[in-house]
């Protein structure tokens, strides 16, 4: 269930991700400084392109990463108290609890990498393109953020030992 999750996750961005470039000119304003003025360019295609393998690529590849290592019950995935979690009598339900986090997290980053192409594209939407819209910048990264800090601290808590 939680790969048709990812994999639905992925189709939805890349959609969403192409039908906003439609209104991209063929030069995109693609970084903006602190100040959210543009300062670097990059083609249409190869812009919309590296969007595409951003918003729909990187969460389902961190997915499947992290839970390739989850149920190889690998050294580099740092669990807290791992060998108890990991146990063969436990590492299936762990691996289970590891994957629906890790779905989660795969959303929420497609989601706010989407959210920022989207802003992206808004100021490219005039000629020379408009500042970035650094309140709503500033209100996804923070949200997103916070998101992952919940996340977390949940995992954290959720790995303790029992009693």
């Amino acid at each position: 269930m939680t790969r048709f999750v990812v994999l639905l996750n992925a189709l939805c961005a890349a959609l969403v991700t192409l039908w906003l470039a439609r209104d991209l000119p063929p030069v995109v304003a693609s970084h903006f400084n602190a100040a959210g003025q543009a300062d670097g360019y990059t083609g249409r295609t190869v812009f919309v392109a590296l969007m595409l393998l951003l918003d729909a690529g990187l969460p389902a590849g961190i997915w499947w990463f992290a839970l390739r290592q989850a149920r190889a019950g690998s050294r580099s995935l740092n669990l807290p108290n791992a060998r108890y979690w990991l146990a063969p009598e436990r590492r299936a339900q762990t691996v289970a609890l590891l994957d629906g986090w890790f779905t989660l997290l795969a959303v929420l980053l497609g989601t706010f990498l989407v959210a920022v192409f989207a802003l992206t594209v808004a100021a490219n939407r005039s000629v020379p393109p408009a500042m970035l819209n650094d309140a709503a910048f500033w209100s996804l990264l923070v949200g997103f953020n916070v998101a992952v800090a919940v996340m977390v601290g949940w995992l954290w808590r959720r790995f303790r030992l029992p009693g």
